[in-house]
C-alpha cells in the first residue's frame, strides 16, 4: 500500500512477473556475451576469406571456398557453403 497525497492506492505485486522478467534480462544478457563471441569471429573469418580470394586472385566464390575447406579451413566449420556465402556478404562490404 502507498500512500500518496493524503489518498491510499492500493498496489498489487505479483513476484513471479518480476522473477520471470528478472530471469529474462539475465538470459538475454547471458546470450548477447556469447552471441558477441560469435559475431566477432564472423567478421574476423569474412576478412580473412576476403584478403584469400583478392591475394590469391579468384574470381568466384566457389573457386575461393574450394582453397579455403581444402587448404585453410580443413574441419567441418565453418562449413563450405558458410564459406561462400561469407564471401559474397564480404565483397559486398557487409562484415557483420
Amino acid at each position: 500500500m502507498t500512500t500518496y497525497s493524503g489518498g491510499i492506492i492500493e498496489v498489487s505485486y505479483d513476484s513471479g512477473e518480476y522473477f520471470k522478467s528478472e530471469q529474462s534480462k539475465k538470459n538475454t544478457k547471458a546470450a548477447n556475451v556469447g552471441a558477441e563471441k560469435k559475431r566477432s569471429l564472423r567478421q574476423q573469418k569474412k576478412k580473412e576469406y576476403l584478403q584469400i580470394m583478392k591475394e590469391k586472385g579468384f574470381t568466384s566464390y566457389t573457386d575461393t571456398a574450394t582453397y579455403i575447406k581444402q587448404y585453410i579451413d580443413t574441419d567441418n566449420t565453418p562449413s563450405y557453403r558458410t564459406v561462400c556465402q561469407w564471401l559474397s556478404q564480404a565483397d559486398k562490404g557487409d562484415f557483420s
